[in-house]
């Protein structure tokens, strides 16, 4: 059952929702109430938020403590932990967006049907979610089975580059060496190619036999 606004919840969005910085702690005061509730009953009223602009001074501050948003919001009184996420990417703060090229969707296409997305990542350089995401962005269904690397090896070397944000290809290449998963044949596993990998990221090969 909708519930009308009372006069006192009327005078709170009055007062309150126009200030920047504050509209969190109108939802708390009105808890019975949805954002959405209360952003059409402060149009009902004619109040309208007025959102202060940002100045180089706190873009500054946002830079200097990115990504610690714990400590921007502490020196940027006023300023929501949303409009500091906000403004961050306004600022392009975070790691730049690899766009797909027209190259890349090709051989998406092309290597899907006879390859995993584990495989496609490594030739492209791009993260097995990467490949997910924009197969389903192009409407690329797999529609015969797939051919998977089963080497645990080469999935704690994929997990490694992973964390490290490095692409496979590119140390590979700076390494003089070849690709760990050739582009020709992806059922093919490089050894020499991960063994110098393993030794760049710090880690080491051993061999373990079962009793």
């Amino acid at each position: 059952m909708r519930r009308n606004y009372e006069p006192w919840e009327d005078d709170l969005i009055r007062e309150r929702y126009g200030s920047q910085g504050v509209f969190r702690g109108l939802i708390q005061q009105l808890p019975h109430r949805t954002a959405n509730s209360i952003h059409i009953r402060a149009a009902l009223l004619g109040v309208r938020a007025h959102y202060r602009e940002w100045t180089s001074a706190e873009d500054k501050i946002l830079r200097q403590y990115y990504p610690d948003m714990a400590k921007a919001e502490a020196h940027l009184k006023g300023r929501t932990r949303e409009a500091l996420y906000m403004r961050s990417r306004k600022l392009r703060l975070g790691p730049p967006v690899r766009n797909w090229s027209a190259a890349e969707d090709d051989a998406l296409r092309k290597l899907t049907p006879t390859h995993s997305d584990e495989q496609i990542a490594i030739m492209l350089g791009r993260t097995a979610r990467a490949v997910l995401r924009r197969r389903f962005r192009l409407g690329i269904r797999k529609t015969e089975p797939t051919v998977r690397v089963l080497l645990p090896i080469l999935a704690d070397v994929i997990a490694e580059a992973n964390a490290r944000g490095v692409r496979l290809r590119s140390l590979t290449g700076a390494l003089g060496c070849a690709s760990i998963v050739p582009r020709e044949d992806a059922r093919r596993v490089s050894h020499k190619a991960i063994a110098k990998v393993v030794a760049v990221f710090g880690g080491h090969l051993y061999a373990e036999w079962d009793d």
